[in-house]
């Protein structure tokens, strides 16, 4: 698309050029605002200039001195302070032989009091033994018995065992009458059965000899019962019998343990009571040599106190005399300074800002682009309906030579170009870059993307 072409880029170096001369301006305005000169009862300070070359770079700089002066009156106080510093220089000079000559010399340590060795005499708190203190065999504590010897009681026998035997006992008993009783009615009922022809073949033989059987089988089974009901009584009463047997033995052997017992605590009694008076007057005769023992240790003591006491004032004076020229020469040489006079304080002058020729250079270019830009959308509207679609084919595809001029005010760049097969440069826009920003301007003809610049 043909149109208006782009102003000229403006020159960028020279506007950056301007603008350092402009910044280099405002700072040497700022400088000489900053440089105001001072002047109080005190004294005063002052600027001066001077035109040197740079040796680094070779150019003109201005260069700075303050000057600081003070008034008579302290002029002259300063100046006999330093006279006076001069002579206290001199005077500790000439004491400096004699310093050295005292810290040349090593302490001598032989010369100071012995330090106090003091110990306490532990042969004065000594204690004698008495035969009856703890240390006595009297007195260790007795061998009491802790158990009692149960082989020798009763046996208690079981209630099993015991009621087996008592039952076997009541059975043997009872079967020892019954036994000849029922053999004697045997032999009366075969008697009266052979007095009645019955032989022992026959059918009433045999019943007469079964019937027999029965009462004599029952006879016996009321007879073991019997045993066994007064086997559980006579069970218990043995048992009874054996229990307590053992346990009066248990408690005679008890009280015989007991009694040893209290023989044992009586005789310790008697020796804890002995061991006790003899370790009384241990402790009487011990307190009596410790209370000597403590006063002859608090006299030693102080004894050594006033020997230490002694070493460490001797101590100190040495070192005194060591350091005493070199205090002397300190206390020379020290001495209040006269101080600088503090001037008042003031406001300086704040920074301005350089003069922006790039920017304003950018915005004249920016202005001059705007209105080639609208000169071009106008010529494109007056051709848009003569030219067609053809005249807005914008496809990167179709172009060649590109090469960015300048931003378009929503957003995407404005370029120029010229159309495969063409020879004369264009100024547009490139589809596919509009596309992101106003997609309602792109549309496509059989693959090809066409801008609408009355859109954008």
């Amino acid at each position: 698309m043909g149109g208006k072409s782009a102003p000229p880029p403006p020159d960028y170096t020279a506007a950056a050029e301007k603008t350092a001369d402009s910044s280099k301006e405002v700072t040497n305005m700022q400088t000489w605002a900053n440089r105001a000169d001072q002047v109080s009862p005190w004294g005063s300070t002052r600027w001066g200039t001077q035109d040197v070359i740079d040796p680094a770079t070779g150019q003109h700089v201005t260069k700075w001195t303050q000057n600081t002066d003070v008034s008579p009156e302290l002029q002259n106080a300063l100046s006999s302070q330093l006279g006076l510093q001069t002579s206290r220089s001199q005077l500790a000079s000439s004491l400096m032989p004699r310093a050295q000559q005292e810290f040349g010399q090593q302490m001598d340590w032989s010369q100071l009091t012995p330090w106090a060795q003091g110990q306490m005499n532990a042969g004065n708190l000594r204690t004698t033994t008495n035969p009856y203190g703890f240390g006595d065999p009297r007195a260790s504590t007795p061998a009491l018995q802790n158990r009692l010897d149960y082989s020798g009681l009763q046996d208690v026998q079981g209630s099993n065992q015991s009621r087996q035997q008592a039952a076997d006992a009541i059975y043997q008993q009872a079967t020892s009458r019954l036994d000849p009783q029922w053999a004697g009615q045997e032999q009366q009922l075969q008697t009266q059965l052979a007095n009645q022809g019955i032989t022992e073949n026959s059918a009433a033989y045999q019943n007469a000899m079964a019937g027999l059987q029965r009462q004599k089988t029952d006879a016996y089974q009321q007879a073991m019962m019997g045993a066994v009901t007064g086997a559980g009584a006579e069970a218990q009463r043995n048992q009874a019998m054996d229990l307590g047997l053992r346990q009066q033995q248990a408690a005679e052997a008890g009280n015989q343990g007991q009694f040893g017992n209290a023989a044992q605590q009586a005789a310790y009694q008697q020796a804890l009571q002995a061991g006790q008076f003899g370790l009384s007057q241990q402790q009487q005769a011990f307190g009596q040599r410790q209370a000597a023992g403590s006063q002859n240790f608090s006299q030693q003591m102080q004894a050594n106190q006033y020997q230490n006491q002694m070493r460490q004032q001797q101590l100190t004076e040495a070192m005194q005399q060591r350091g005493f020229s070199l205090n002397e020469i300190n206390a020379i040489i020290s001495g209040q300074q006269v101080g600088m006079p503090q001037f008042a304080g003031y406001n300086t002058a704040q920074a301005s800002q350089a003069v922006d020729y790039s920017g304003a250079a950018k915005n004249q270019y920016q202005a001059g682009m705007d209105a080639t830009n609208a000169a071009n959308q106008s010529t494109s509207n007056l051709i848009s309906g003569v030219a067609g679609a053809a005249m807005m084919f914008s496809d990167r595809r179709v172009k060649r030579d590109i090469r960015r001029i300048a931003k378009h005010r929503r957003g995407f760049g404005i370029y120029s170009y010229r159309y495969v097969g063409e020879r004369g440069p264009r100024v547009g826009v490139i589809a596919q870059e509009v596309r992101r920003y106003v997609p309602e301007a792109v549309h496509s003809l059989r693959g090809v993307l066409m801008v609408d610049y009355a859109a954008i």
